[in-house]
């Protein structure tokens, strides 16, 4: 991500909307960044009083204004949470009508949402025979390609429409995908960005199965804390994130605000052969990210992955430690998951809008509870405080369960 370099061909983000644990809107986002807030609360879904983990990144103030009542019966939270920030992206961009045809939906989904099996559940009804008072609604909430689906039918889009699934990279890889196709000429505008609703109760007692989430804490609020010595696990977090890009030259042509233009560079691949730690070498990883650089290699600041797991973490800094050499001290880094928790497949959407608003606004957000460094990281510049940018290009990061990139 960067300042626009004249080429009129390049993928450029006009429009910015946020539905994550800070509130409804960018705004909210902004503020929660600029204050380190940690958004970890106390899970409200559902009782969670049972588990050993009672805590998660929450959105707590979901409106549905802009929706029919067909939609909100029909309708995921996920697919509320996508509608909600879609509508925003759209206001934010003063897009009053697309262009339906050049107009492309390319969105990273993660989990099915479980919420539909749920309550047929704990409604008492038999869920392994037939069972004609089953909610029909339920087969589109749990299907994972429906938010890209609706957000084409609700904006009037008719290009090509894509759903990613990449784990915690699904998001990042849609945003990719849509910034190479605008460049690329297939389309003038993409609708991107990424959703995920993995607060249920199947999915929490999974990841505490796998011993992914904090289990002992005296304070939830400061648990999460990337890169710090005293980092050790992520709390489940949800939300999303939509973003309008556009060609330089369409945005350019109606005299559109432009926040920043993406740079396309992303690479799927397996760098792990365990499912939920990553291979301690890092190469893919180490090869993605030497690529991008040998293409950009001025960027000035890093909105880093960050899941705030001692491991994950670990690799991640030290494969910037390498990258950025001498500049390492100097480069700031921050990670955004201290604040709005584990996102899953929606989190790199949040993190990308996070990094747009950094950029527009020339300063980079502290990560929240940073204290202290781990030795081997000493002397790297991940920042406790906003610290003041001149634009340049940001290198936004991202991985998956599963050594996703």
């Amino acid at each position: 991500m960067g300042r626009l370099n004249g080429d009129r061909n390049k993928a450029v983000i006009t429009g910015i909307g946020v539905v994550s644990p800070a509130g409804i809107g960018s705004e909210a986002l902004w503020t929660a960044l600029m204050e380190g807030r940690s958004c970890i609360k106390e899970i409200r879904q559902f009782d969670a009083s049972s588990y050993p983990c009672r805590h998660a990144a929450e959105v707590s103030d979901l409106i549905e204004s802009g929706l029919t009542r067909l939609e909100r019966r029909m309708l995921s939270r996920g697919g509320k949470f996508a509608c909600s920030a879609l509508l925003e992206a759209l206001h934010d961009a003063r897009i009053e009508r697309l262009e339906p045809y050049s107009t492309d939906v390319i969105i990273g989904a993660g989990h099915v949402d479980m919420n539909p099996v749920e309550d047929e559940v704990l409604s008492g009804r038999d869920i392994l025979n037939f069972n004609p008072e089953q909610n029909a609604a339920g087969l589109l909430q749990m299907t994972i390609s429906m938010p890209a689906s609706f957000l084409a039918l609700k904006s009037g889009a008719r290009g090509h429409v894509e759903t990613t699934s990449s784990a915690c990279a699904s998001s990042i890889n849609a945003i990719s995908s849509a910034a190479a196709r605008i460049e690329s000429g297939m389309c003038e505008i993409a609708i991107t960005g990424g959703v995920d609703t993995p607060i249920t109760r199947m999915t929490l007692n999974a990841f505490l199965k796998a011993g992914q989430l904090p289990v002992e804490y005296a304070d939830h609020t400061r648990v999460m804390r990337p890169f710090d010595r005293d980092h050790s696990k992520s709390f489940l977090g949800e939300g999303s994130a939509i973003l309008i890009l556009e060609s330089a030259e369409h945005a350019l042509a109606r005299g559109a605000k432009i926040y920043c233009e993406v740079i396309p560079g992303r690479q799927i691949s397996e760098n792990t052969n365990v499912l939920f730690s990553p291979d301690e070498v890092g190469e893919s990883w180490n090869m993605m990210l030497d690529q991008l650089l040998a293409r950009y290699e001025k960027v000035t600041c890093v909105n880093a992955h960050g899941p705030s797991d001692r491991k994950i973490d670990n690799l991640e800094a030290r494969i910037l430690k390498n990258l950025l050499g001498a500049r390492a001290g100097r480069v700031p880094i921050t990670s955004v998951k201290g604040i709005t928790g584990g996102g899953m497949a929606g989190a790199a959407s949040i993190q990308v809008a996070a990094g747009a608003l950094m950029l527009k606004n020339r300063t980079i957000t502290p990560i929240a509870n940073y204290e202290f460094p781990e030795n081997e990281f000493k002397g790297m510049n991940f920042i406790r405080e906003p610290v003041a940018i001149d634009g340049g290009h940001m290198l936004v990061n991202a991985r998956g369960f599963g050594g996703i990139l």
